[in-house]
């Protein structure tokens, strides 16, 4: 995710605002934006530091992220410069990155993994119950709202080249993935309920549907490598 230095981006702040702003002004201001980095900072180093799809892990992605939606309009200034850098290797292949000098990057970052995170606790659901059934449902709609909202709003905010994992078409192909997997729940429900067929088989049909545009996605050229093994 992230790699900046604290010192060096309050450098930069003060060099660009000492002469626009009160120094009380602006002493209030960089306190503010210093809580907001070390929110950020605690976040981020336990994510970092974390192998597992606990709770904690969960909830430490949401307030990074959250924290990052916080400070990212903060520094409409800082764009382009070389005192933020961001990085974020390609999910399909680790060996691609990309970088930039924005928060959307980041924050883009934040919202992938979070919607990963919520799609293997929803591959991980024991769904022989209903209980199961109704989590694994709601992490996978979780998993496709996050990605949704990625493609939508994020990633076009993201100043220079992107990964193909974070180009718009493969973030739909993976919400229509998501959104199968989902259906797939409603009819694992309606056949543990001893559901009329027709109403299974409508439900059948939906999740086939959701499948077959995630195929139909896949032809395009910039949804996913075409050889994930080549340099």
């Amino acid at each position: 995710m992230v790699r900046w230095t604290l010192s060096r981006v309050f450098s930069d702040l003060f060099s660009l605002l000492r002469e626009r702003a009160p120094l009380t002004v602006l002493i209030q201001f960089v306190w503010v934006l210093e809580v907001l980095f070390n929110e950020i900072e605690a976040n981020r180093n336990h994510i970092r530091q974390a192998s597992d799809t606990s709770d904690v892990t969960r909830d430490s992605l949401i307030a990074y992220a959250a924290a990052v939606a916080e400070i990212k309009p903060r520094f409409p200034l800082l764009g382009g410069k070389d005192s933020l850098s961001f990085s974020w290797r390609d999910a399909y292949k680790t060996s691609k990155k990309c970088t930039g000098s924005n928060f959307a990057l980041d924050e883009s970052a934040a919202y992938f993994n979070l919607a990963a995170l919520y799609a293997t606790l929803g591959a991980r659901e024991n769904r022989n119950s209903p209980e199961g059934i109704k989590a694994a449902n709601g992490h996978f709609q979780m998993a496709a709202a996050l990605l949704d909202h990625l493609k939508s709003n994020l990633v076009s905010e993201i100043m220079g080249n992107v990964t193909t994992d974070l180009m718009e078409d493969n973030l739909g192909v993976l919400t229509l993935v998501m959104k199968a997997q989902s259906q797939e729940c409603f009819v694992d429900k309606a056949l543990k309920d001893g559901m009329k067929p027709k109403i299974a088989a409508n439900l059948c049909k939906q999740a086939a549907d959701y499948y077959d545009a995630a195929v139909q996605g896949c032809q395009s050229e910039q949804t996913l490598p075409s050889d994930p093994t080549s340099g």
